[in-house]
This record gives structure tokens, sequence and C-alpha cells, in this order.
């Protein structure tokens, strides 16, 4: 990025532009369960454990707080298969020279959160994964193999700017490459990331960015799915 010469005009071009993608946010679709079939449908959840939303150094009330309406997501397609991805480390983890540590095997902090525990049966996959993209995890490597068809794609999680954009756009790049027509969905309510005022991240404006990218790149954001 070149140096901002005048930032006076840079932040007034900003403050203008921020405010036409919020508005463009204001009126987002609502969704179905009946606009969906379980034959080529699955819902994914992104890290709803322990590790990010109730304890460990990354953990976050703001993530906490969707765990209901992931929930009543996954209550509403109970008959459709579900994905859980949940971030595993070793103690040498290559990703903790980016990130403190979080999520070591064989702890709690890498435990799907109590309140989803009823969704993980026969008709669910577990893939944990070591790195911020669950995409590239062997267990979701091995199940897409067997399960292209599922081109439409519910997206629940944490954190929004990380591992959920991550998955999203790879998937939808995935998609793409493959020349399948495909829908990744979020809804705004299913997902969140956190506050961290020390590194200047500040949790609104980063779901906002990240949305952003991800609608920008074919995602679909919607307001929420209801029955």
């Amino acid at each position: 990025m070149e140096k901002i010469t005048d930032k006076d005009k840079f932040i007034e071009k900003s403050k203008e532009s921020l405010l036409r993608i919020l508005e463009s946010f204001e009126k987002l679709p609502i969704l179905k369960v009946s606009d969906f079939s379980p034959e080529n449908t699955v819902i994914v959840n992104v890290d709803l454990i322990n590790g990010f939303c109730r304890e460990g150094n990354l953990s976050s009330e703001l993530v906490a707080k969707i765990i209901p309406y992931a929930v009543k997501v996954n209550d509403y397609f109970k008959e459709y298969h579900k994905i859980f991805f949940v971030d595993k480390h070793t103690k040498t983890s290559a990703e903790f020279n980016s990130y403190v540590e979080h999520c070591i095997e064989n702890t709690s902090e890498s435990e799907i959160v109590d309140e989803l525990q009823l969704f993980v049966d026969e008709n669910s996959t577990i893939c944990f994964k070591n790195s911020v993209n669950g995409f590239l995890c062997e267990d979701y490597s091995k199940w897409l193999e067997n399960n292209m068809d599922k081109t439409n794609i519910i997206v629940l999680g944490d954190v929004t700017d990380i591992c959920v954009l991550n998955y999203c756009l790879t998937q939808k790049t995935f998609f793409n490459e493959k020349n399948i027509n495909s829908r990744i969905i979020i809804p705004i309510k299913g997902v969140e990331t956190y506050e961290l005022e020390i590194t200047n991240h500040n949790a609104e404006l980063m779901n906002l960015f990240a949305l952003y990218n991800m609608r920008m790149n074919g995602i679909e954001v919607v307001g929420e799915i209801e029955k």
C-alpha cells in the first residue's frame, strides 16, 4: 500500500464507502428451510467449540452469543447432514507462529459446545483442522470427495474474518474451478468475530469487511433462515 499523502481526503472517502456498505446490509433476504433439499444441502459449523466460545486464549463472549441461533438453524435442518469443524493443535503447531496457543488436542477447548452436541450423530461429520482453513484438512477432503452433490452450503460459526472467511472463499473458488454451480450461504446472525483493542480489531468493522469481501466473491449473505 502506498503512503497516504492526504489523510483527510482518504478518511472522508472511506467514510462515504463505509456508509454505503452498511446501507447495503440493511435489507438482507430472508430464506426458508423449504428453499433447500437434504439431497444437495449441508450445514457447516465452523469452530463452535469451547476454545472460541467459553475458555482459553481466543475465547470471546461475542462469539458465544451466536450459539443459540446456531442451535436454532441446526434444529431447523435436523435431518440434513452437518459438518463440524473443530480446531485441534499440538503444542508445536506452526499456526502458533501467528496466533497465541489455543485449542490443544485432548483438552476441553477442542470440544464442540454442549448446546450443539445434540446434533453430533450418525448424520454429521467432525473435521479436525490444524489451520484457519477447514477446507484444507484431511477429514474434510475425504468427506467432500464423496459429497460433491452438496452444492448448497449454509455456514455458521466463527470467526467471520478468519476461519469462516478462509473456508467460504476456498470452497466457493473450488466449485468455480470445477465449473459447478453452488450456493455458499451465511446467515448474518450466525457468524461473529472478536473484539481486541490492542490490535485494533474492531469486531463490528471486521465483521462488516469480511462479509462484504465474501459477498463480492459470490457468497450469499442473508438476514436469517426461518422455518
